[in-house]
Parts: structure tokens; sequence; C-alpha cells
């Protein structure tokens, strides 16, 4: 009879433990989903596209992005002079800068739509952030020309 007790006691101590620890599994998986979903809900405000133009010397520069919020967007560049497309240019280029210095400088070159328009894709715009994007031409026989774009993907920021 002394070992049924035994046995039914150290039963009941493994039960308890188990439960215990299924409990503690529960509870982790109920923190990491809440924790999850407050971070979800922190990726910044959506902008809904990004479109403005600067004149840098005697050029026109307008920089659309889209989507214009943190992740994948498709960038086009513009560039006129006096309404008329320029189209020779040796190179157009982008550079990104986070102005928090949460993210590393990013540089890429963009591709040829043709008719003074410039296309390239990606994930430079990484995180809710605010970021200077500068756009740079290079031109045979000229100086190079920029002109830097502010866009504010931070928590509750606004495109400048």
């Amino acid at each position: 009879m002394r070992s049924i007790g035994k046995a039914f006691s150290q039963n009941r101590v493994l039960a308890n433990r188990l439960f215990t620890l299924t409990l503690l599994g529960m509870l982790a998986f109920v923190w990491a989903r809440s924790v999850s979903a407050l971070t979800l809900e922190k990726t910044g405000p959506v902008l809904n596209k990004y479109n403005k133009t600067i004149q840098a010397n005697e050029l026109k520069i307008t920089l659309d992005v889209d989507p214009g919020q943190p992740g994948i967007n498709t960038f086009i560049v513009a560039i006129s002079s006096n309404g008329i497309p320029v189209t020779d240019s040796r190179g157009v280029s982008l550079e990104f800068t986070s102005l928090t210095g949460k993210a590393s400088p990013n540089t890429t070159a963009m591709g040829s739509l043709g008719a003074g328009k410039y296309r390239v894709q990606g994930g430079y715009l990484g995180s809710p952030d605010r970021w200077n994007v500068k756009v740079v031409i290079a031109r045979a026989g000229k100086f190079d020309t920029s002109a830097d774009f502010l866009i504010d993907l931070s928590q509750g920021g606004k495109e400048t």
C-alpha cells in the first residue's frame, strides 16, 4: 500500500510541474503576441506618395517616392531646364542619410527612363525615421548639381 501512495504522490508532483510549465508557456505566448502587436502599430505614418520639386541652379528637380512609407519604395526623378527635359546627364544617383543616425548612409545609381526621367526601386527608406534624400546629377562639362529632399517617416512625422 505504501508504494501505491508513493507513486500517487510522485504523479501528483509531476502533474503540478506539468501544469506550471504549461501555464508559463501560455503566459509567454500571450506576452509575445501583445509585444508584437505593439511593434506593428508603431511603423510610422503612411504618406501616400511623396512629391516635391526643388530648383537647383538652372535645373528643376522633382522627386516622387511611392508609396512614401518605410520599406520598398519606387523613386522617380524628373529633371528639366526652362520646361525642357534634361537628357544630357552622365548619371543620376540618390544618397540616403538617416537624420537620427539610426541607419547607415546609402547611395544608389538610378536607371534612365528617357526624357529626363530616372527610376530606382528598393528598401532605402527601411525604417520609420527622418531621412535626407540627395539627388545628384552628373553632366559632361558641368559641375554636378544636387538637391536635398527631407522625408519624415518617423512616428507622427510629416513630409517636408
